[in-house]
């Protein structure tokens, strides 16, 4: 347990001075890829995929060795695009605002969360 827990705040601290450009919370990120500079809105989409796939790894990790709970399911075979990921982000701050506060990698894992719960 300690090694996952080790290991997301790694990669949540190493996306922080990253996040800390557009501002570090998943409201910032959106704006930054809704802005006009292209360059951006690139930077927003790259910054979205490469957190949820260090979040997706870190999952893994989790169930497969420590045999735990998944924390979300994504359905297997689905790869999602930083694009992808953005409207998750967009949809799950629609429908709780509290998210857009969140920092950007904890927000994409409660995307994740509500978009892909795991049965029970």
């Amino acid at each position: 347990m300690r090694t996952v827990a080790a290991i997301v705040i790694l990669l949540l601290g190493a996306s922080a001075s990253a996040a800390e450009e557009v501002g570090g919370d998943v409201n910032a990120l959106l704006a930054t890829y809704d802005g006009n500079d292209r360059a951006r809105h690139l930077y927003a989409s790259i910054h979205a995929d490469l957190i949820a796939r260090g979040i997706w790894t870190a999952q893994a990790v989790y169930v497969a060795r420590l045999k735990q709970q998944a924390l979300y399911c994504q359905p297997r075979g689905l790869t999602l695009t930083g694009e992808q990921i953005i409207e998750l982000l967009r949809g799950s701050v629609q429908n709780d605002p509290d998210i857009g506060k969140l920092d950007t990698g904890l927000g994409i894992l409660r995307a994740m969360e509500y978009t892909f719960p795991c049965s029970k």
